[in-house]
């Protein structure tokens, strides 16, 4: 049975036909059983490997490999998965595996031996002449001694990453193994790189990833045809010698080996580079520590073909400095840039962040010298923490920033607007189309900036179709989420009055918090539909307005509801229904008697609600003991006279939404009577 299953299974590789696809897919037997292969891992491997060769840059690359993964998933020789952290991996069926590895075993070519818990290295007979590819990863190998010495003239591939015990590679090791082409110590315990390995003069790829205790590597000076080095989360005490030789090298990772700025004669250099990332962490016994490592903007400005970058710049300056190169440069299609001294917070945030972002932190803009104001393409996040800038525009070109999904604005005390009146006199704005200003915007953070009155724009604001989220928390002088129009911001399409309705059909998240001068959101109509989540701590009054009959009180009840089921504050929450003939002394009392408050106050009654009057008349004392009040009425006029700050009108529900809450409520095994099924 299993040498029919074997046939078949054969059959289907060889129906590929393509060799690259066949390489591929023998590659991924390398990994141990049931082994989860991230798809980005794999083909940086298949790159290494020269399976995948012939482009010009490496998006073009990994387009090719993705494309390969996808073809092998369809015939269902690789199976989809997915890791803990959400990275797309695939996994090999362990039948098809065995498949795999056998073809690579005809004529000894491969040795597998993937999470075996190998103790030692498999005996010296087993490395024959022939040995193509080894695979020992995930093993419990804890040294390679002196009497070890494999004669393998033609191993193109040794993968002895995640062995963690591995403490010891004995130089006589790599003696013989000259044509080696992909080495991955990767993940294992080794303290010392043995100076053999200065002599394999072949290599394309040196992986040291995660060797937390890896102090020393010898002289890279002769691996001119290197191509990948990873050197990140070592403890490298210093900058590998020879790394400026690396003429060919197009992958560099790295952290800055205790050194607070790399050398400038390395980076100039290597200007085959497609991928720099250079870490800002470096591993201890305890925890990793945060060390960071500042480049030269001009430097980095001189890779052409750069497609890949995470670096530091010490200052604002040196990041336009390297602006002003990237028009000649090959595009970015992934950037990560902090700019300034950041905050490890905020530096653990780029896990998650977007493939375009730049951080800037604690930097001085004034005191940084007269510069043109420019960004990177194409930029998704922007986080600025305590610069002194006054507006976003002062460290960002604002007038292509079409791409930006995410703003993030923390503590940044003298930031008066997140666009200056002066911008928009120079950048008179188009009519409001999909791809203007903040149009991409999803995503907007502004948290402890005390001089910041009012965020958006009223010129903005139909641009903001995509927004999704909004936290606004502990800004001390913030009267309006969205402005009204002054004369200096020009227009977008007709001009507004206070009557005009806006729309943010997407937002879904409002946060305010810590805000006491705020006043409105908006002091016109703003339509939410998809509001799902109102976490406002800072309104003394919350209006809710609209016809008779749409369900106003309900959706009161439903908030009085949802509070008493919160521990912390259900001990706080009174509701109380004003009807016509309601007695005004019967809801003072109610209130006095709640509150624990002084009956003694009350002086005159109010007979008639419904008109708007003083709050303290009828003993509601907003600011006593956190108070607040939320109302409905009829008319949104008589919100704005009640002074309320954040207002929600309730409206109709349409005729399709009507009908399908109808057949909810009825249950749909109902029949309707033909009177009514006329008016569907």
């Amino acid at each position: 049975m299993e040498e029919e299953v074997f046939r078949i299974l054969r059959f289907s590789y060889s129906h590929l036909k393509d060799s690259a696809l066949q390489q591929c897919f023998l590659y991924c037997a390398l990994f141990p059983p049931d082994f989860m292969i991230p798809r980005k891992d794999l083909v940086r491997y298949l790159i290494d490997e020269g399976i995948i060769k012939g482009f010009n840059s490496r998006v073009a690359e990994f387009d090719k490999g993705y494309s390969m993964l996808n073809r092998l998933e369809n015939v269902c020789l690789l199976e989809s998965a997915k890791r803990y952290d959400d990275r797309r991996c695939v996994k090999m069926h362990d039948l098809i595996r065995d498949m795999a590895i056998q073809i690579q075993q005809e004529n000894s070519q491969a040795m597998v031996k993937a999470g075996a818990q190998l103790k030692e290295l498999p005996d010296v007979e087993e490395w024959t002449e022939n040995l193509v590819r080894v695979s020992l990863i995930q093993n419990q190998i804890e040294e390679i001694s002196w009497s070890h010495s494999a004669n393998c003239p033609n191993l193109s591939t040794l993968l002895l990453c995640h062995n963690e015990g591995l403490r010891f590679i004995a130089d006589s090791f790599f003696k013989q193994l000259l044509g080696l082409k992909v080495l991955d110590l990767s993940y294992s315990n080794i303290a010392d790189l043995a100076d053999s390995v200065s002599d394999l003069v072949s290599l394309n790829a040196l992986l040291l990833e995660g060797c937390v205790n890896l102090r020393r590597i010898p002289s890279l000076k002769k691996l001119r045809a290197l191509k990948r080095l990873d050197l990140c989360f070592t403890v490298l005490e210093k900058i590998p010698q020879g790394m400026e030789c690396l003429s060919n090298l197009r992958y560099l990772r790295m952290n800055g080996c205790g050194q607070k700025e790399l050398p400038s004669g390395i980076l100039p250099k290597l200007s085959r580079l497609q991928v720099l990332v250079l870490e800002e962490w470096m591993p201890t016994e305890s925890k990793s520590i945060f060390v960071p490592v500042t480049v030269r903007g001009k430097q980095v400005g001189c890779l052409r073909k750069l497609e890949t970058l995470e670096c530091h710049f010490e200052s604002h300056s040196e990041f336009v400095e390297y602006l002003k190169y990237q028009n000649e440069n090959q595009p970015l299609s992934t950037y990560r840039i902090c700019v300034g001294l950041q905050d490890e917070d905020d530096y653990n945030s780029k896990w998650y962040c977007r493939d375009k972002s730049v951080w800037f932190g604690n930097l001085s803009i004034k005191k940084d010298g007269d510069f043109q104001v420019m960004s990177p393409n194409g930029i998704q996040e922007v986080l600025c923490r305590c610069i002194d800038a006054t507006s976003l525009s002062d460290v960002l070109s604002l007038n292509y920033e079409t791409d930006l999904e995410v703003i993030n604005i923390k503590e940044c005390n003298t930031m008066e607007s997140l666009v200056s009146s002066s911008w928009f006199s120079s950048a008179p704005l188009p009519f409001p189309s999909d791809n203007g200003i903040f149009s991409s915007l999803k995503d907007f953070y502004c948290v402890g900036c005390n001089s910041m009155k009012k965020l958006f724009p009223h010129v903005l604001l139909p641009n903001l179709v995509n927004l999704e989220e909004i936290r606004v928390e502990e800004c001390e002088k913030i009267e309006e989420i969205i402005g009204t129009r002054s004369d200096g911001e020009g227009v977008i399409g007709e001009e507004s009055s206070s009557t005009t309705k806006f729309r943010l059909p997407k937002l879904r998240n409002l946060r305010l918090k810590d805000l006491p001068e705020l006043k409105n959101i908006y002091s016109a109509q703003l339509i939410c539909d998809s509001l799902e989540n109102i976490d406002v701590l800072d309104f003394l009054t919350i209006g809710i307005y609209g016809i008779e009959g749409l369900g106003k009180t309900t959706k009161l009840q439903h908030i009085h509801n949802e509070l008493l089921g919160r521990l912390d504050i259900s001990h706080n929450v009174y509701g109380v229904t004003v009807s016509r003939d309601f007695s005004i002394d019967t809801l003072q009392n109610l209130i006095v008697k709640r509150l624990d408050l002084d009956p003694s106050s009350k002086d005159n009654d109010r007979n008639d609600l419904w008109n708007p009057f003083k709050l303290d008349k009828v003993e509601i004392p907003l600011r006593l003991k956190g108070c607040k009040l939320i109302l409905t009425t009829l008319s949104e006029r008589a919100s704005y006279r009640m002074n309320c700050r954040h207002k929600i009108k309730v409206m109709p529900l349409s005729d399709g939404e009507a009908q399908t809450l109808l057949m909810e409520e009825l249950g749909h095994d109902i029949a309707l009577s033909p009177e009514v099924e006329k008016l569907q």
